[in-house]
């Protein structure tokens, strides 16, 4: 009879050892921040220089549709810049 109560008692060491294998839900939210941080920058890195390209070649554009250039407006500008 014994025998039968202690086999089954609940093992209560088992479970606090799985328990501090797990990371608290401060450290998942950090090392979730940590991975999208790493992600944003290399983004950064890639979309930035693209979408700076993609501005210019815009203003190229619509200034070449318009019939002048970058270098005549900047000569424009230099030429009003110097009235004052």
């Amino acid at each position: 009879m014994s025998l039968e109560i202690q086999e089954l008692a609940p093992q209560a060491t088992k479970q606090p050892a799985a328990s501090s294998t797990r990371r608290s839900r401060r450290e998942e939210r950090w090392a979730r921040r940590r991975r999208r941080m790493w992600f944003e920058e290399a983004i950064g890195w890639v979309l930035v220089p693209l979408i700076l390209l993609g501005c210019y070649w815009m203003l190229d554009t619509g200034l070449n549709a318009l019939g002048t250039s970058i270098p005549a407006v900047v000569a424009g500008l230099r030429e009003i810049a110097s009235a004052f």
